[in-house]
């Protein structure tokens, strides 16, 4: 991810937020939507975390605890997890 993210910039995360996005919603069964749970959840995982990181490093202050938690997250948050 780095790599990309030297060559692409910013964009890079803008472009992986939508490719999870898009699978979840046609990534399941004959072109429809996701139905395992557990795939779901790592998609919005990967999604939250490029949502974050697209914020800290792009769009304004650092995130004090990184993009994994903000240090107020029950451990049921799936990144936590």
């Amino acid at each position: 991810m780095e790599t990309a993210y030297t060559a692409f910039g910013c964009q890079f995360f803008t472009t992986r937020i939508a490719h999870w996005q898009n699978q979840i919603s046609s990534g399941g069964p004959n072109g429809g939507p996701m139905t395992n749970p557990y795939y779901i959840a790592q998609k919005q995982s990967k999604i939250a975390w490029a949502q974050c990181t697209l914020s800290q490093c792009c769009n304004g202050p650092a995130v004090i605890y990184g993009c994994t938690d903000d240090g107020n997250m029950p451990s049921s948050y799936v990144n936590n997890q």
